[in-house]
């Protein structure tokens, strides 16, 4: 469902590092296989991708996918990355396909009623560039 969309600067001891965490986060053997089944079917359906790179700027081939952040190998925390910008695709594509109600990007979703009580609460501030989680933000002028 997910695609790891590397440039040839990136090695295969690299992505398949990569690989093994995402079967970690996605595993074969789960409780409910079925509605794993669909999010992977939405995160392959919505073209979820995730770029590996190497440095700034390897920004090829990747116009045509979801693409919620991406992935510089030869961090020291490499690992934290993979987890994070997994995690990123999953929930905001996959999950939020899924069930839009609970995961869905916008005010009417439980996730977004929960990132608000978060902020309000001063348990988490978001980057300046997500200010669609501000709860002092007004959606009518918008």
């Amino acid at each position: 469902g997910i695609r790891l969309l590397s440039t040839e600067s990136v090695t295969n001891k690299e992505i398949l590092s990569i690989v093994v965490i995402v079967e970690e986060i996605l595993p074969r053997d789960v409780a409910d296989r079925k509605q794993q089944q669909q999010v992977v079917e939405k995160l392959s359906r919505h073209r979820a991708g995730i770029p590996i790179w190497v440095r700034a700027g390897d920004t090829r081939a990747v116009d045509s996918f979801s693409i919620c952040d991406c992935i510089f190998v030869g961090s020291d925390k490499i690992e934290s990355e993979v987890v994070e910008h997994v995690l990123h695709a999953l929930t905001n594509v996959g999950l939020a396909m899924v069930w839009d109600k609970d995961w869905g990007l916008h005010r009417s979703s439980n996730i977004y009623g929960f990132v608000v009580e978060a902020i309000q609460r001063g348990l988490f501030t978001p980057e300046p560039s997500l200010t669609e989680w501000s709860p002092s933000r007004d959606p009518d002028t918008d």
